[in-house]
């Protein structure tokens, strides 16, 4: 019944770096926690608008049940959030958001069931150095 909160709290340590801070001043700390926050309730918005609207292929049959890539839709949302922000009018923010809204369209992955294989770490080690005692 967990699995849902465990999924947000992955994605938002390991994808959005959680633990890799900007600064080692509180202010800074809890600013940088703030913003993934921010940023990824903004992610969960587009994601949850562009799951909704997936693009039904009536003509072709389809395998499989399509989901946005969550890894592919943190990076354009990374990219592109900051500068829809920043934006002066708000037709021009309304503009960069529909450009990540169609970015997420095209990130379409299929869903398979029952796939599970061993992980292999190719680099193990220290994810976050300077968040390390010295």
């Amino acid at each position: 019944m967990r699995w849902g909160i465990e999924k947000t709290y992955n994605c938002i340590k390991n994808r959005f770096g959680l633990e890799s801070f900007s600064g080692t001043k509180p202010v800074c700390i809890l600013q940088d926690f703030y913003a993934n926050l921010y940023l990824y309730n903004a992610l969960a918005m587009l994601m949850y608008e562009s799951n909704n609207k997936t693009p039904e292929k009536k003509d072709i049959e389809t395998k499989y049940v399509y989901k946005i890539n969550e890894s592919q839709a943190v990076n354009k949302i990374r990219d592109n959030l900051i500068k829809a922000v920043m934006a002066e009018s708000k037709i021009e923010r309304n503009k960069l958001f529909m450009k990540v809204y169609k970015q997420l369209q095209k990130e379409l992955v299929p869903v398979r069931p029952n796939r599970t294989y061993k992980r292999k770490r190719k680099h193990p080690g220290v994810k976050f150095p300077q968040n390390q005692k010295s």
